[in-house]
Protein backbone atom coordinates (compact mmCIF):
# COMPACT_ATOMS: atom_id res chain seq x y z
CA UNK A 1 0.00 0.00 0.00
CA UNK A 2 1.38 3.09 -1.08
CA UNK A 3 1.29 4.40 2.72
CA UNK A 4 3.38 1.88 3.98
CA UNK A 5 6.60 3.53 3.04
CA UNK A 6 9.98 1.58 2.51
CA UNK A 7 12.86 3.50 2.27
CA UNK A 8 16.78 2.06 2.99
CA UNK A 9 17.85 2.61 6.68
CA UNK A 10 20.86 4.25 5.62
CA UNK A 11 18.56 7.21 4.07
CA UNK A 12 16.73 7.74 7.12
CA UNK A 13 17.00 9.79 9.99
CA UNK A 14 15.97 7.69 12.88
CA UNK A 15 12.92 7.88 15.67
CA UNK A 16 13.11 11.23 17.14
CA UNK A 17 15.50 13.55 15.24
CA UNK A 18 12.46 15.18 13.42
CA UNK A 19 11.25 15.56 16.83
CA UNK A 20 13.87 17.58 17.60
CA UNK A 21 13.82 19.89 14.37
CA UNK A 22 10.22 20.24 14.81
CA UNK A 23 10.45 21.32 18.30
CA UNK A 24 13.45 23.41 17.93
CA UNK A 25 12.98 24.96 14.54
CA UNK A 26 8.83 24.72 13.51
CA UNK A 27 8.37 28.16 12.14
CA UNK A 28 7.78 30.13 15.34
CA UNK A 29 10.89 32.41 16.57
CA UNK A 30 10.15 35.00 18.78
CA UNK A 31 12.69 37.41 19.66
CA UNK A 32 11.84 38.90 23.26
CA UNK A 33 14.10 41.10 25.49
CA UNK A 34 14.87 38.61 28.46
CA UNK A 35 18.81 39.08 28.55
CA UNK A 36 19.35 41.12 31.91
CA UNK A 37 17.83 38.22 33.84
CA UNK A 38 20.05 36.91 36.47
CA UNK A 39 19.37 33.49 38.70
CA UNK A 40 17.27 32.25 35.56
CA UNK A 41 17.08 28.52 35.91
CA UNK A 42 17.32 25.53 33.28
CA UNK A 43 13.48 24.90 33.45
CA UNK A 44 12.91 28.74 32.79
CA UNK A 45 15.09 28.98 30.25
CA UNK A 46 13.61 26.07 28.32
CA UNK A 47 9.64 27.50 28.95
CA UNK A 48 10.85 30.67 27.72
CA UNK A 49 12.53 28.57 24.50
CA UNK A 50 9.19 26.80 23.98
CA UNK A 51 7.09 29.86 23.92
CA UNK A 52 9.58 31.39 21.38
CA UNK A 53 8.89 28.34 19.30
CA UNK A 54 5.53 27.29 19.52
CA UNK A 55 3.78 30.79 20.84
CA UNK A 56 4.78 33.45 18.51
CA UNK A 57 1.71 35.19 17.03
CA UNK A 58 -1.57 33.60 17.45
CA UNK A 59 -1.23 31.33 14.96
CA UNK A 60 1.55 30.46 12.04
CA UNK A 61 1.68 28.29 8.76
CA UNK A 62 4.59 27.45 7.04
CA UNK A 63 6.06 24.99 3.98
CA UNK A 64 8.29 22.51 5.79
CA UNK A 65 10.60 20.95 2.94
CA UNK A 66 13.32 18.33 3.94
CA UNK A 67 16.31 16.94 1.24
CA UNK A 68 18.31 14.66 1.84
CA UNK A 69 22.02 14.27 0.55
CA UNK A 70 22.17 11.42 -0.96
CA UNK A 71 22.30 10.68 -4.79
CA UNK A 72 19.59 8.03 -4.67
CA UNK A 73 17.12 10.27 -2.95
CA UNK A 74 15.58 12.74 -5.44
CA UNK A 75 15.78 16.53 -3.88
CA UNK A 76 13.02 17.63 -1.94
CA UNK A 77 12.09 14.21 -1.18
CA UNK A 78 9.55 15.45 1.68
CA UNK A 79 7.15 18.32 1.38
CA UNK A 80 4.62 19.52 4.43
CA UNK A 81 2.30 21.73 5.04
CA UNK A 82 2.10 23.03 8.84
CA UNK A 83 -0.74 25.15 10.35
CA UNK A 84 -0.79 25.92 13.86
CA UNK A 85 -3.11 27.72 16.45
CA UNK A 86 -2.66 28.86 19.98
CA UNK A 87 -5.91 28.14 20.79
CA UNK A 88 -7.59 29.97 23.77
CA UNK A 89 -4.83 31.57 25.90
CA UNK A 90 -4.80 28.79 28.03
CA UNK A 91 -1.56 26.93 27.29
CA UNK A 92 -3.62 24.57 24.50
CA UNK A 93 -2.39 24.32 20.51
CA UNK A 94 -3.89 22.36 17.62
CA UNK A 95 -1.76 21.36 14.87
CA UNK A 96 -2.76 20.34 10.99
CA UNK A 97 -0.19 18.54 8.63
CA UNK A 98 -0.67 18.06 5.10
CA UNK A 99 1.88 15.65 3.29
CA UNK A 100 2.71 17.38 -0.16
CA UNK A 101 5.37 15.13 -1.52
CA UNK A 102 6.34 12.47 -2.26
CA UNK A 103 3.74 10.83 -4.26
CA UNK A 104 3.68 8.46 -1.95
CA UNK A 105 2.50 9.97 1.01
CA UNK A 106 0.75 12.94 -0.59
CA UNK A 107 -2.64 13.87 0.75
CA UNK A 108 -2.03 12.14 4.03
CA UNK A 109 -3.16 14.61 6.67
CA UNK A 110 -2.54 14.52 10.26
CA UNK A 111 -4.05 16.59 12.98
CA UNK A 112 -3.19 17.09 17.23
CA UNK A 113 -4.41 18.60 20.03
CA UNK A 114 -2.20 19.51 22.79
CA UNK A 115 -2.91 19.69 25.81
CA UNK A 116 -0.63 21.47 29.07
CA UNK A 117 -2.65 19.15 31.63
CA UNK A 118 -3.58 16.22 29.98
CA UNK A 119 -2.91 13.33 27.41
CA UNK A 120 -2.64 15.26 23.89
CA UNK A 121 -5.14 13.79 21.07
CA UNK A 122 -4.48 12.30 17.53
CA UNK A 123 -5.57 11.49 14.59
CA UNK A 124 -4.09 10.57 11.13
CA UNK A 125 -6.13 10.24 7.39
CA UNK A 126 -5.25 7.62 4.89
CA UNK A 127 -6.47 9.02 1.46
CA UNK A 128 -6.84 5.84 -0.10
CA UNK A 129 -9.05 4.57 2.34
CA UNK A 130 -10.92 7.71 3.16
CA UNK A 131 -10.40 6.44 7.08
CA UNK A 132 -9.78 8.88 9.96
CA UNK A 133 -8.13 6.88 12.69
CA UNK A 134 -7.79 8.09 15.92
CA UNK A 135 -4.31 7.42 17.55
CA UNK A 136 -4.52 5.63 20.89
CA UNK A 137 -2.14 7.74 23.73
CA UNK A 138 -0.22 4.55 23.65
CA UNK A 139 0.69 4.66 20.58
CA UNK A 140 2.09 8.18 20.54
CA UNK A 141 5.79 7.10 20.18
CA UNK A 142 5.39 4.17 17.67
CA UNK A 143 6.08 4.80 14.16
CA UNK A 144 4.54 7.58 11.94
CA UNK A 145 3.58 5.72 8.42
CA UNK A 146 7.18 3.88 8.34
CA UNK A 147 9.14 7.34 8.16
CA UNK A 148 11.32 6.73 11.14
CA UNK A 149 9.66 9.48 12.97
CA UNK A 150 6.51 9.24 15.77
CA UNK A 151 3.30 10.46 15.82
CA UNK A 152 4.57 12.35 19.03
CA UNK A 153 7.48 13.72 17.00
CA UNK A 154 5.36 15.64 14.72
CA UNK A 155 4.16 18.43 17.50
CA UNK A 156 6.97 17.74 19.76
CA UNK A 157 7.00 16.29 23.45
CA UNK A 158 5.82 18.28 26.67
CA UNK A 159 7.93 20.07 29.07
CA UNK A 160 7.53 17.87 31.67
CA UNK A 161 8.72 14.62 29.82
CA UNK A 162 12.18 15.82 30.50
CA UNK A 163 15.02 16.90 32.88
CA UNK A 164 16.70 19.98 32.48
CA UNK A 165 20.30 21.12 34.17
CA UNK A 166 21.86 24.41 33.41
CA UNK A 167 25.62 23.76 32.68
CA UNK A 168 27.07 27.24 31.85
CA UNK A 169 26.87 30.31 30.03
CA UNK A 170 29.30 29.78 27.66
CA UNK A 171 30.71 33.69 26.93
CA UNK A 172 29.82 33.17 23.21
CA UNK A 173 25.70 34.47 24.19
CA UNK A 174 24.25 31.14 24.72
CA UNK A 175 23.11 29.49 27.56
CA UNK A 176 23.75 25.63 27.38
CA UNK A 177 21.57 23.33 28.84
CA UNK A 178 21.54 19.34 29.71
CA UNK A 179 18.49 17.93 29.45
CA UNK A 180 17.33 14.04 29.37
CA UNK A 181 13.68 12.04 29.18
CA UNK A 182 12.48 11.14 32.63
CA UNK A 183 11.09 8.09 30.98
CA UNK A 184 13.96 6.45 28.46
CA UNK A 185 11.89 3.92 27.12
CA UNK A 186 11.90 3.55 23.55
CA UNK A 187 14.12 6.69 23.59
CA UNK A 188 17.51 6.54 21.14
CA UNK A 189 19.80 8.73 23.37
CA UNK A 190 20.45 9.15 26.44
CA UNK A 191 20.47 12.87 26.89
CA UNK A 192 20.96 15.60 24.62
CA UNK A 193 22.86 19.81 25.07
CA UNK A 194 20.90 22.28 23.67
CA UNK A 195 22.14 25.59 23.21
CA UNK A 196 19.93 28.82 23.61
CA UNK A 197 21.04 32.50 23.00
CA UNK A 198 20.87 34.83 25.99
CA UNK A 199 19.04 37.68 23.87
CA UNK A 200 16.46 36.03 23.20
CA UNK A 201 15.92 32.47 23.96
CA UNK A 202 15.93 31.22 20.65
CA UNK A 203 17.43 27.52 20.49
CA UNK A 204 19.91 27.16 17.75
CA UNK A 205 21.95 23.73 18.23
CA UNK A 206 21.31 20.22 19.24
CA UNK A 207 23.49 17.78 20.26
CA UNK A 208 22.12 14.14 21.24
CA UNK A 209 24.59 11.91 23.00
CA UNK A 210 23.57 7.72 23.33
CA UNK A 211 24.37 5.85 26.56
CA UNK A 212 28.29 5.39 25.73
CA UNK A 213 28.82 9.20 25.51
CA UNK A 214 29.12 8.98 21.71
CA UNK A 215 27.71 12.24 20.50
CA UNK A 216 25.30 10.47 17.54
CA UNK A 217 22.86 13.54 16.38
CA UNK A 218 23.49 17.42 15.44
CA UNK A 219 20.98 19.97 14.84
CA UNK A 220 22.07 23.61 14.32
CA UNK A 221 20.39 26.51 12.51
CA UNK A 222 21.91 27.45 9.31
CA UNK A 223 19.62 31.08 8.25
CA UNK A 224 17.57 32.65 10.36
CA UNK A 225 15.46 35.73 9.42
CA UNK A 226 13.29 37.92 10.55
CA UNK A 227 9.81 37.46 9.09
CA UNK A 228 6.76 39.77 10.14
CA UNK A 229 8.74 40.85 12.92
CA UNK A 230 9.67 37.16 14.40
CA UNK A 231 13.14 35.88 13.89
CA UNK A 232 12.89 32.62 12.01
CA UNK A 233 15.00 30.18 11.43
CA UNK A 234 14.54 29.43 7.14
CA UNK A 235 17.14 26.75 6.97
CA UNK A 236 18.47 24.08 9.65
CA UNK A 237 20.94 20.67 9.63
CA UNK A 238 20.13 17.58 10.88
CA UNK A 239 23.35 15.07 10.60
CA UNK A 240 23.47 11.80 11.52
CA UNK A 241 26.81 11.44 13.75
CA UNK A 242 26.96 7.64 13.12
CA UNK A 243 26.81 7.75 9.22
CA UNK A 244 22.69 7.40 8.00
CA UNK A 245 23.49 10.63 6.18
CA UNK A 246 22.46 13.99 6.73
CA UNK A 247 18.46 16.50 5.71
CA UNK A 248 18.43 20.00 5.22
CA UNK A 249 14.98 21.91 6.35
CA UNK A 250 13.75 24.76 4.80
CA UNK A 251 11.09 26.32 5.90
CA UNK A 252 9.15 28.51 3.61
CA UNK A 253 6.23 30.34 2.89
CA UNK A 254 6.09 31.29 6.37
CA UNK A 255 3.34 33.65 7.85
CA UNK A 256 2.05 34.83 11.70
CA UNK A 257 -1.07 36.04 12.56
CA UNK A 258 -3.06 35.02 9.50
CA UNK A 259 -6.19 34.83 11.27
CA UNK A 260 -6.92 30.64 11.55
CA UNK A 261 -9.48 29.38 13.36
CA UNK A 262 -10.23 27.06 15.70
CA UNK A 263 -12.92 24.70 13.29
CA UNK A 264 -9.78 24.31 10.68
CA UNK A 265 -8.77 21.84 13.23
CA UNK A 266 -11.02 19.29 13.19
CA UNK A 267 -12.11 15.75 12.00
CA UNK A 268 -14.30 17.51 9.39
CA UNK A 269 -11.10 19.05 8.02
CA UNK A 270 -9.07 15.72 7.53
CA UNK A 271 -11.46 14.41 4.85
CA UNK A 272 -12.38 18.48 3.21
CA UNK A 273 -9.29 20.12 2.66
CA UNK A 274 -9.30 23.57 3.95
CA UNK A 275 -7.76 24.74 0.63
CA UNK A 276 -6.98 28.32 1.62
CA UNK A 277 -4.48 27.40 4.18
CA UNK A 278 -2.94 24.37 3.04
CA UNK A 279 -2.05 25.74 -0.58
CA UNK A 280 0.78 28.15 -0.04
CA UNK A 281 2.17 30.85 -2.52
CA UNK A 282 3.45 28.05 -4.63
CA UNK A 283 1.38 25.50 -6.57
CA UNK A 284 2.23 23.02 -4.11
Amino acid sequence: MAQHIKLKEKHQLKTGWLCAAWVILSCVFLSSSYAEQKQITAAEIIKKANEAVFFAGKDAVCTLRIEERDDEIPEGSLKLRILRFNGLNDGSQKFYVYFVKPAMVSGIRYLAWKFPDKEDERWIYMPLLNFVQKIPHENKRTQFLKLHFTYEDVTGRKLDDDNYELEKADGTGHYRIKSWPKDNKNMEFAYYYIWIRQKDFIPVKIEFIDKDDHLIRLIEALEIKTIEGYPTITKALIKDVAGYGEATLFFEDVHYNVGLTDDVFTEDSLRTIPDHWIYGEEDL
